[in-house]
């Protein structure tokens, strides 16, 4: 799954949670918000992924891991 559709999947899963609605069933100014909220949900996921591999290699670099 691309980004875009991570984005997208997790735009539709906040509508429903938030408002009980289809993604698409939204008002588009609440639309915006709820994509915006997901694509920062994006950023945090693969902030997460790159701290979690920097703390591998910073563990194997002093004989932790």
């Amino acid at each position: 799954m691309d980004y875009k559709d991570w984005i997208q999947n997790r735009a539709e899963e906040l509508a429903e949670e938030q408002y009980g609605k289809e993604f698409y069933d939204l008002p588009e100014n609440i639309r915006a918000s709820v994509y915006n909220q997901a694509y920062n949900d994006r950023i945090d996921y693969e902030a997460t992924k790159i701290d979690a591999a920097y703390d591998r290699w910073k563990d194997k670099q002093l004989g932790i891991g």
